[in-house]
């Protein structure tokens, strides 16, 4: 059984970034097997053998303690329904107060929320794993996994309503069930590894069959790799669930850095003449076909891993530093 991080009263961050080794390892080795990596990317990966004991993971208990509190506001608690226009942008259930010392604070509405809840519309909390330990872990060991900075987001649903309808992801997910269960249907990508900016809703949805579907209950994850349509559907409410945000390196990233260090070269910082034709075109390309002649690229790829996953900086009071 895990450790049973609930958020703890009017100080949810406390903590916030203290391993649980039992749910660590648990996730690292789901994505260990050989065959398993070498999927990724590739295809949907339904991991049902083995699930995680969610049964303290995410409490409904513990949500409800968060949103009592005054820590979160619209838009990082939002509602989303696909038939629902009204939820689109909506923020009719937080309401703000002041104190008696005049400080502004937000508070939920709650009759407004439950209406919108009861409308069939899915309860979304952005990055709660600033806000709960448990899922702060699994973020920080798929980070550790796919080389990247990953970040989770809570969905809440309580009708078969779909919050997004149809759509793919401009990055890799992995999709954990923390209760109830949700029905997964999948299409083949229609755009190969689409780049970040390039959404679903600006293309045609595939009017195929599925390739894929899969059933997700307590504790089983999915991988869901960039591209992929998927449409979601609860099937036993109410239904929690958490997506991580996975958004890899491309190679594309190992050349961007490296053109970034050329800005340390006056010529590179100048602006374009009016002129098209001038001889600083020749020196400009010149030092780019240099730069990439005489790097090595594997030293660069892993340096940037590095990178990707390092903490950011943590300021250190009383002492006015950063924590290493």
């Amino acid at each position: 059984m895990y450790t049973n991080f609930r958020l703890l009263g009017s100080n949810p961050l406390e903590s916030a970034h203290v391993p649980d080794p039992l749910l660590s390892k648990h996730v690292s080795e789901l994505f260990a097997d050989s065959h398993i990596r070498d999927q990724i990317g590739k295809g949907i990966i339904h991991f049902s053998n083995n699930p995680l004991d969610t049964s303290e993971l995410l409490t409904w208990e513990a949500l409800n303690t968060l949103l009592s509190s005054d820590l979160i506001d619209h838009p990082r608690l939002r509602v989303i329904a696909k038939k629902n226009l009204y939820s689109r942008g909506y923020a009719g259930f937080m309401g703000y107060g002041v104190t008696e010392t005049g400080d502004l604070i937000p508070s939920i509405r709650p009759k407004r929320l439950l209406q919108a809840l009861n409308d069939g519309c899915t309860l979304v909390l952005d990055r709660c794993h600033s806000y709960f330990h448990s899922i702060e872990t699994i973020r920080r060991s798929l980070s550790y996994i796919f080389d990247c900075r990953t970040s989770a987001n809570l969905y809440a649903s309580w009708t078969e309503e779909p919050g997004f309808g149809l759509h793919y992801d401009d990055h890799d997910v992995v999709a954990l069930q923390v209760s109830g269960s949700k029905f997964w249907t999948f299409h083949a990508p229609t755009l190969t590894d689409p780049l970040p900016g390039q959404k679903s809703f600006k293309y045609d949805a595939p009017t195929t069959p599925p390739i894929k579907e899969v059933m997700l209950r307590p504790g089983e994850l999915v991988y869901v790799p960039r591209g992929y349509w998927h449409d979601v559907k609860t099937m036993d409410a109410p239904s929690l669930h958490v997506s991580f945000a996975i958004p890899r390196l491309r190679y594309h990233d190992i050349a961007k850095i490296m053109l970034d260090t050329l800005l340390n070269k006056p010529e590179f910082r100048q602006s374009l003449p009016l002129e098209e034709e001038n001889q600083m075109l020749d020196v400009i390309q010149t030092e780019i076909l240099k730069l990439f002649s005489t790097n090595d690229f594997a030293a660069w790829a892993k340096a940037l891993r590095c990178f990707a996953i390092a903490d950011q900086p943590k300021v250190n009071l009383p002492k006015l530093t950063l924590l290493e």
